[in-house]
């Protein structure tokens, strides 16, 4: 029977592509093939090389739900039939060694593309950094987001990143 991975739609799409990342990783070392039960994306985002579908129910119970991993953790997935992918986290070096290859295997609708290159030309050739926005980090307060009431660790890293890119307009 064919090896299979399974990411289903556990996070946003930043974490999801982290995981696209690792089932690549995965699928090149011991031939699984992957699915993604992404619904929201369907039709936004093509993978090349994915199928989409969700774990079935008969499977699951054959199936081995895989966090976050290290080498000799990727080793023991040789003989797993089928993995149910829920990690943004393997093992590192060998990760990066995927990410632009994975990259590459991802297909935006044509109407993204075009208002992406819409909004980016008024710019001209100067570089564009996107910013990933994490919703979850804020408290709700009568239907309002209070940035000041939970603080992401991430942010403590502001204050070295205002070291190395002074006068760039960063703010927490």
């Amino acid at each position: 029977m064919k090896k299979k991975i399974y990411i289903s739609h556990f996070s946003g799409l930043g974490n999801r592509l982290e995981s696209l990342v690792i089932a690549a990783l995965i699928e090149d070392r011991f031939g699984h093939q992957i699915y993604l039960d992404w619904p929201e994306e369907e039709e936004s985002l093509q993978v090349a090389g994915t199928r989409s579908g969700a774990l079935p129910l008969w499977e699951r119970p054959f199936s081995m739900k895989l966090r976050d991993f290290d080498e000799a953790g990727l080793r023991s997935l040789k003989d797993v039939r089928i993995i149910s992918l829920r990690s943004t986290y393997g093992p590192r070096e060998l990760q990066r060694r995927y990410t632009l290859t994975t990259a590459a295997r991802l297909h935006p609708h044509p109407q993204i593309v075009a208002a992406i290159r819409k909004t980016l030309s008024a710019y001209g050739e100067r570089p564009a950094i996107a910013v990933h926005i994490r919703q979850g980090d804020f408290e709700v307060s009568d239907d309002t987001y209070d940035a000041s009431a939970h603080r992401h660790p991430a942010t403590e890293t502001l204050p070295s990143l205002r070291r190395t890119a002074p006068g760039a307009m960063i703010s927490a």
